[in-house]
């Protein structure tokens, strides 16, 4: 995933996206995501960081 840009209403969307896809992880589907950022974007990174807390599958945060 590249993220460039974040308001409530996508973060509640990506939301929906990562509890589905923790759920297609935890029933045995492989998962993986990359999440980049640009590497000034403190905002984004942070989002990344907090939502690889909170899963269980493979999850990288990279600067771009």
């Amino acid at each position: 995933m590249r993220i460039d840009y974040l308001n409530s209403s996508s973060i509640k969307y990506l939301s929906d996206v990562f509890d589905k896809l923790e759920n297609y992880h935890k029933s045995g589907g492989s998962v993986e995501v990359n999440w980049y950022h640009k590497s000034d974007d403190e905002d984004i990174k942070e989002m990344g960081e907090d939502i690889k807390e909170d899963v269980t599958f493979p999850f990288k945060v990279v600067a771009e």
